[in-house]
């Protein structure tokens, strides 16, 4: 049943092949792991409590990350930790990378799908928060607040006309200029 389900998923994606599927009971969300040979990693005790459409939610979600090819764009932060990592801006670089890669990820599942934007939070949160295995892996939410910054991405908001964001830009613009202007008159 999974077999066939993830064959179906990769397919849906436009995928040559579907990634090998393996049982972990190490874990506790899916994962994707080894960019050459890419393997999806199910937990083998979350698994029972998915239903179909969450658990084609979640095979959804790392296909899409092989579809990116996030395994290996990881490893550009994954480098730079290692070879900054006394950098304090590099480790929130990396961070932010992963979170805004989730986010990407997280929209593409719910895209064109209003209502599928509460099943996949409530999935996200029955997944809930789990430490990355290791630097640039695709993985849940390693902490807390990557959890709320996800959920808050899914909430329907509408997006801020373009015109008022111009209208803005200008008040801005005049308020920042005038000033200077008056200041500069002899």
């Amino acid at each position: 049943k999974l077999g066939a389900a993830l064959q179906l998923a990769a397919a849906a994606h436009g995928l040559r092949r579907a990634p090998r599927l393996m049982l972990s009971t190490a874990i506790d969300s899916p994962q994707l792991i080894g960019p050459w040979h890419p393997v999806l990693l199910l937990p083998a005790r979350g698994l029972q409590r998915m239903d179909d459409d969450q658990l084609d939610m979640a095979l959804t979600h790392e296909l899409v990350h092989l579809q990116r090819r996030d395994l290996w764009l990881g490893l550009v932060p994954a480098l730079a930790q290692h070879l900054f990592f006394f950098h304090p801006l590099v480790h929130l670089a990396a961070r932010e990378y992963g979170i805004a890669r989730e986010a990407a990820v997280d929209a593409a599942v719910v895209a064109g799908n209003r209502h599928c934007r509460h099943h996949y939070g409530r999935l996200l949160l029955q997944l809930g928060v789990a430490p990355r295995p290791g630097a640039g892996l695709a993985s849940a939410s390693p902490s807390f607040l990557s959890l709320k910054r996800r959920l808050l991405m899914l909430q329907d908001t509408p997006s801020f006309p373009r015109a008022g964001a111009v209208l803005i830009l200008a008040v801005v613009a005049l308020v920042g200029v005038a000033p200077l202007r008056l200041v500069a008159m002899p």
